[in-house]
């Protein structure tokens, strides 16, 4: 005799989590508040590329259970709720993705930028990088070049302190009083 497998779906809330397994454990409100097994986490990508993101333990899912058991099943995502909004200036062509501690990442398909909003400091590890563009702002106070510095030309529009000695191939020209 053949066995038919049945599905059901249920919501909770993450307990806890295995982040090494990317499973979690979840309190089901509707079953007298039973408690899962350990479900494995649904997510986009895993083999070759990887996308993974940890749901924090008080967050609501919906769940996937196969057959009659709440030990084998999947979390297949979660949902804002009035509990839970939605992240400010949500549009239908933004993909926003906050973090706690104030970190936001923002994707606009209508204007096509892309808005970094680092809480401490921003790590970028790469043998080469390549920039294209017509105009590169830089807002701070200090900024900061280790190593050397090429480029074609070099306007200074306020002060220039050097320490250290200067080095010109060619023509020097200066406008102005010069001290020496």
């Amino acid at each position: 005799m053949r066995t038919i497998a049945i599905a059901r779906i249920e919501f909770g809330e993450i307990t806890t989590i295995d982040a090494t397994k990317s499973t979690a454990k979840v309190k089901l409100p509707e079953l007298d508040g039973k408690t899962t097994g350990d479900l494995l986490v649904l997510v986009p990508l895993s083999n070759g590329d990887k996308d993974f993101k940890v749901f924090l333990p008080g967050t609501m899912v919906v769940c996937l259970f196969v057959e009659n058991s709440l030990e084998r099943g999947f979390i297949i995502g979660t949902f804002f709720s009035e509990k839970f909004k939605t992240p400010d200036g949500a549009t239908k062509d933004k993909r926003i993705m906050e973090y706690p501690g104030g970190a936001k990442i923002e994707i606009d398909k209508s204007t096509g930028s892309l808005n970094l909003d680092i809480v401490k400091t921003l790590n970028i590890n790469v043998p080469t990088i390549n920039v294209n563009s017509t105009e590169i702002n830089f807002n701070s106070e200090n900024i900061k070049l280790n190593g050397n510095v090429t480029a074609n030309t070099i306007t200074v529009k306020e002060d220039l302190n050097v320490g250290g000695n200067t080095a010109t191939k060619g023509t020097t020209t200066t406008e102005g009083g010069r001290v020496l």
